[in-house]
């Protein structure tokens, strides 16, 4: 990555985090905030991703409705994100709630206690008819992972499910931006005092819905995803910047 990417990359994680702790200061209400929070991260990046895609003269990506190939594997999010889809899922129609939960629970049992879960390339437990059933609250890491070769990733899929990894070919400026409007967030959710680590997807939203109120619980301080917590090392957070201190307060 070179300095110039590196400082706007800086600059994207600044901004958001900025932003995400003064929303989360001068909250009146929890659940529009997480909302409103979750819902700006994805417009954001499908702007950027959109200008910069107007911009390429050619190895356009080459995702599709129904090219479902990327939806196999771990997918990481933060805390806000998985709180957000279990929002989501509860206040959605009672059939598509129960669909999806029960696809939900599904998954999580087949996933527990394996060494490493993701090793026979199980689909996500949202996946359906070969369609995200909540594709306008996907994930962020869904939307900043895309690629000029479809086939490829088939390849890739089809080689999870035998134990094997293979590489496909992405668009690391996308991926960039996705990252650095996430540190934004879990920059902004640690510095408020909030569990900010980020987390596996499916057993994420599975410990939201188990809450009465997933997002007075977060708000409260609970850690009640911990078990959904994925390794990781602070100082790696995009763009991290030199903090003296917490920019907000309650």
């Amino acid at each position: 990555m070179d300095n110039k990417l590196k400082n706007q990359i800086s600059r994207v994680v600044t901004q958001w985090a900025d932003w995400v702790g003064k929303e989360l200061a001068d909250s009146q209400n929890s659940h529009q905030t997480i909302h409103k929070i979750f819902v700006m991260m994805g417009r954001n990046i499908e702007a950027q991703i959109s200008q910069d895609i107007k911009k390429m003269t050619d190895h356009k990506p080459a995702c599709y409705a129904g090219c479902h190939w990327c939806c196999f594997g771990r997918v990481v999010c933060t805390p806000i994100e998985a709180i957000a889809l279990a929002m989501h899922i509860q206040h959605g129609s009672q059939e598509n709630k129960g669909t999806l939960v029960m696809a939900l629970e599904k998954h999580i049992k087949g996933i527990e206690g394996k060494n490493d879960p993701w090793a026979n390339g199980l689909s996500c437990p949202f996946l359906r008819n070969k369609r995200c059933a909540i594709y306008d609250f996907r994930p962020m890491a869904c939307r900043g992972l895309m690629s000029p070769d479809a086939n490829e990733c088939k390849l890739a899929a089809r080689a999870l499910k035998k134990g094997k990894k293979r590489d496909v070919p992405y668009y690391p400026l996308f991926t960039h931006f996705q990252s650095a409007v996430q540190s934004g967030v879990m920059v902004a959710s640690r510095d408020m005092g909030f569990d900010w680590r980020p987390t596996e997807l499916t057993q994420a939203v599975w410990l939201s819905l188990q809450q009465d109120d997933p997002v007075q619980d977060w708000f409260s301080g609970k850690e009640f995803l911990a078990p959904a917590h994925v390794e990781f090392d602070e100082s790696n957070l995009v763009g991290e910047v030199e903090n003296d201190g917490r920019r907000w307060q309650k």
